[in-house]
């Protein structure tokens, strides 16, 4: 009977522990979400979570919203979408699955309102002691639709994934497939895949903690290495770049990049297509390069080119300058 009593009571205590556990990693949720909130609005955005939600008593810690919108008063962008759900297992809380509803609507400055639909979009994420470690977002079979113009684009795949590596550096890939884009006024279609991986030098103290790519280089410039940037159009065209970067604070940016090239016309053409008020400049850069390169038996070309404070070099003849971007 004492052994009966004592287990039970060992059992109580358990339970009581695990539940006051509980409430405290849920009470950590949400002051962490507060906290996100308020980082943000110093930035000038806004992050809302219609009717949060958190449960998953006993073993799991669930965060639910109806939707979600957010809003930032700098860049003009603001992003409404439908049900947000979470999930961590209580005992690994920095272990983190999110799944997202569509369809959500998209505005920009430059480009003005989009719909944007998808058959599913979910990410993971893990945090440690020193910010988020990894991240990684998947989505399938998107839908965009422009509201001002009656184009049409839509995206088999999309790819998203970071992570800390050394002590303080980020690696990051990005993957579009068979991304189309059809033209109401011509009725062109372009399709094709983006690829690209790079490693951002000593910002993940800061990457991880909210502050994008783009902020850290406004505050301190950036160094890194771009292991590739492939774009692989169907129409035959590619363009391959890789190499080291840097990109200061006033937005003057230095690299010396490989570049291999498919079926440079095409791709010209493809450039053009995205750019025509730029058409000049491509028709010149590519001149540039038929002129550097010769093709080899696989109709590749490579060149090594040369970014010094945004002026693009093939050796030592300038052929052009990037505008500035920051």
């Amino acid at each position: 009977m004492k052994r009966t009593i004592f287990l039970l009571s060992v059992m109580v205590i358990l339970i009581a522990g695990w539940s006051a556990a509980w409430f405290f990693i849920e009470g950590k949720v949400l002051e962490a979400t507060d906290n996100a909130k308020e980082r943000l609005a110093e930035r000038g955005q806004t992050f809302d979570c219609a009717d949060q939600t958190t449960g998953g008593y006993p073993f799991r810690i669930n965060f639910n919203c109806s939707a979600l919108s957010y809003e930032n008063t700098q860049s003009g962008l603001s992003i409404e979408t439908g049900e947000l759900r979470s999930a961590a297992q209580a005992y690994q809380p920095g272990k983190v699955v999110i799944e997202l509803d569509s369809p959500a609507a998209v505005e920009t400055i430059a480009s003005g309102r989009f719909k944007v639909d998808w058959e599913s979009l979910r990410g993971s994420m893990k945090v440690g002691l020193s910010g988020r470690e990894r991240t990684s977002v998947v989505g399938r079979d998107f839908n965009i639709t422009p509201l001002q113009d009656p184009s049409r684009i839509t995206m088999e795949t999309f790819e998203y994934h970071d992570r800390l590596t050394g002590e303080n550096d980020v690696d990051v890939a990005l993957a579009l497939i068979d991304l189309k884009e059809t033209s109401a006024a011509s009725l062109d279609l372009i399709d094709f895949d983006l690829r690209t991986e790079a490693t951002f030098k000593n910002v993940h103290d800061r990457f991880s903690r909210g502050r994008n790519l783009m902020d850290i280089i406004r505050q301190t410039g950036m160094q890194g290495d771009l292991q590739r940037l492939q774009i692989a159009a169907e129409n035959g065209a590619q363009i391959k770049l890789s190499g080291p970067f840097d990109a200061s604070k006033d937005g003057l940016l230095n690299a010396k990049l490989k570049v291999e090239v498919t079926d440079l016309d095409a791709l010209l053409r493809l450039m053009i297509f995205f750019n025509p008020a730029h058409e000049r400049a491509i028709t010149e850069g590519g001149k540039a390069i038929k002129l550097f390169a010769r093709p080899d038996a696989n109709g590749v070309r490579s060149v090594d080119l040369t970014i010094q404070d945004n002026v693009l070099k093939l050796g030592f003849v300038p052929i052009g300058r990037i505008p500035f971007w920051l």
